[in-house]
């Protein structure tokens, strides 16, 4: 059987009344049901959210993200000095590009992450735009047979 994860996000009241965010990570569906029952069966937490998590290949990937984020952080830089014309369109658009790459950068566990459905499609578009990065990159350098390598 596939193995399967949930990230269950639920929050707890603590002495002061406050509510505070706290996560756990089931491995198969009946411990997810039972995570779910205890939550409901007890007044002093709640539930947040349930969702499914995918495995990622982090260990063949982890270089793309390091490579969006330098791409990002230049560009940036350029902006801010002056090289390029400053577009505040594309500025917030790399600093958002940069932040996501960073932070599944830093997600890694270990070759295979779990990540949730919406971290699956940002390190998807990442990868997707670094390995185009580097194929334009061995094309406008007169290099198109490095472009199997990419």
């Amino acid at each position: 059987m596939k193995e399967q994860r949930w990230e269950l996000k639920y929050e707890v009241q603590n002495n002061n009344g406050e509510w505070i965010e706290k996560v756990c990570y089931p491995r198969s569906e009946e411990k997810k049901n039972a995570n779910l029952d205890a939550l409901k069966s007890r007044v002093t937490m709640r539930l947040v959210s349930c969702k499914k998590m995918y495995p990622f290949d982090m260990w063949n990937n982890q270089h793309n993200f390091e490579l969006i984020s330098n791409i990002c952080y230049n560009r940036m830089h350029d902006m801010e000095c002056g090289e390029i014309p400053f577009d505040a369109k594309e500025y917030t658009r790399m600093e958002i590009l940069k932040e996501k790459a960073d932070r599944l950068f830093t997600m890694m566990t270990g070759p295979i992450t779990w990540l949730v459905w919406d971290d699956l499609k940002d390190a998807k578009d990442i990868a997707f735009r670094a390995q185009n990065h580097r194929i334009q990159a061995c094309i406008e350098n007169g290099r198109p047979d490095l472009v199997k390598f990419c």
